[in-house]
């Protein structure tokens, strides 16, 4: 995914390094549900879920 190595990518070009695009497929990435960051983004959601709901709470005084 382009966006996962964006930074990486902007900071070697400050360093002076080009780039080029080969238009071949040198890699194949596999996603399948299973995959760890699935479900570490399942958990990230959830947790932002329950937070949410937290916030919502009003303070008892």
């Amino acid at each position: 995914c382009v966006t996962q190595d964006a930074e990486l990518w902007f900071r070697v070009n400050a360093y002076g390094h080009n780039f080029a695009n080969i238009p071949k497929i040198l890699v194949l990435y596999r996603i399948h549900r299973h995959q760890i960051s699935s479900k570490i983004e399942h958990s990230q959601k959830k947790i932002s879920r329950l937070f949410s709901l937290l916030v919502s709470f009003k303070k008892i005084e």
